[in-house]
């Protein structure tokens, strides 16, 4: 039978029921990152809705929408260092564009 053990530090603050952290302090995390983190989702975002219109006006075959799964990619891809390895799956194709793959690779 499976146990679930109760949440330990950090988990608490993610899911709310520990200690919150004050607006605008992420530890580790500066305003120019926090900036860069923000403008990789808003590419996403945008990517992802221009992929959809693409795919309904029938220029692009089949397409994994992914909305609401931005910040999983951009969180990893920032977690990871230059020479880390990537192996994304439908939903998470977007995680090149953030490694500098131009959209028509992605999008192919």
């Amino acid at each position: 039978m499976a146990q679930v053990l109760p949440a330990e530090g950090d988990l608490r603050r993610v899911i709310g029921d520990g200690e919150s952290v004050p607006d605008g302090e992420v530890d580790g995390l500066d305003e120019n990152d926090l900036l860069e983190l923000l403008r990789s989702l808003i590419l996403l975002r945008t990517y992802d809705e221009r992929s959809v219109v693409l795919h309904r006006q029938g220029r692009i075959g089949t397409y994994a929408i992914f909305w609401g799964h931005e910040a999983m990619q951009v969180g990893s891809f920032h977690a990871l260092e230059d020479n880390d390895w990537i192996f994304p799956s439908y939903r998470e194709s977007a995680i090149g564009l953030l490694r500098g793959m131009p959209a028509e690779t992605v999008l192919s």
